[in-house]
């Protein structure tokens, strides 16, 4: 695609007319208005811009130092001082719709004593609207929440009492879930977290919620979820659901048995995810 060329020497007298004419009538600022000379024309276009599409105009920010513009948009078409600020200039090229014309856009950025930008401005309010249009990437799209799962499963059903081998029932019960979960994933992170009740010393209760958690994953990876991705630990009698007051054993043992019970928490990984 070929930049648009604006006057040459063989417009000369039009180009100057138009010249002046554009000086005499535009004051937006805050582009001052130059005369420029006929010895200054020469053969080539009066203003060659670089294409949008390589420049990273949508990433020029205020505070932004001088030395990363440069970095992001290249080298200026030229540098003006006006007090204590720079003025750099850059003709960008945008397409034309509808053909395989270019209009050439002025943009300026103003940099404070600093260094830094201050500003940043179009020659033209079309040039600006063109800019947001096509150098604003469009929102990227959300990605879904990953849909998480929580299955609680008591331990009374899957162990016998104060035991960490899995019953009969406990296995055929995590034989279904199994089956539940590789329908409902298709490439699931699971945690395993055994827990127990108040009964017995804490040690003792964080060891075999520790290992009824090893025992569950073990069986669920027979049943066809992968090992690399479940995660097992026991957390004792920290996390209990209810609490009993009651110094009867049995009536005691039977009101916490909420408390003993094996969460599966479940989520579906990204593409990518590594976690």
């Amino acid at each position: 695609m070929s930049p648009t060329r604006f006057l040459s020497v063989p417009n000369l007298v039009v180009g100057l007319v138009a010249i002046l004419s554009f000086s005499a009538n535009s004051a937006e600022s805050p582009f001052p208005d130059e005369i420029v000379q006929p010895t200054e024309l020469g053969t080539a276009p009066l203003r060659l811009g670089r294409d949008y599409s390589i420049l990273n105009l949508g990433n020029i920010s205020s505070e932004m130092p001088g030395s990363q513009v440069e970095a992001l948009l290249g080298p200026p078409a030229d540098r003006t001082f006006h007090g204590n600020l720079s003025h750099w200039h850059y003709n960008v090229n945008f397409p034309i719709a509808g053909g395989d014309s270019e209009l050439v856009c002025q943009y300026k950025i103003v940099f404070r004593p600093d260094g830094t930008v201050e500003s940043t401005h179009w020659r033209r309010h079309t040039c600006e609207n063109l800019a947001q249009t096509l150098t604003v990437p469009p929102p990227a799209e959300a990605k879904p929440e990953p849909k998480v799962q929580v299955v609680t499963l008591s331990a009374d059903i899957l162990f016998g009492f104060g035991e960490s081998e899995l019953t009969s029932q406990g296995k055929d019960r995590l034989r279904e879930v199994a089956e539940n979960l590789q329908a409902a994933y298709q490439n699931p992170m699971v945690t395993l977290i055994g827990h127990t009740d108040r009964l017995g010393s804490f040690d003792s209760n964080m060891g075999l919620s520790q290992r009824r958690a090893e025992a569950v994953r073990r069986q669920l990876a027979k049943s066809g979820l992968s090992n690399s991705a479940m995660i097992a630990e026991g957390r004792g009698e920290t996390e209990p659901v209810v609490v009993c007051q009651t110094d009867q054993v049995e009536e005691l043992k039977q009101c916490l048995q909420p408390n003993r019970r094996v969460e599966i928490e479940v989520f579906e990984r990204r593409v990518g995810d590594s976690s």
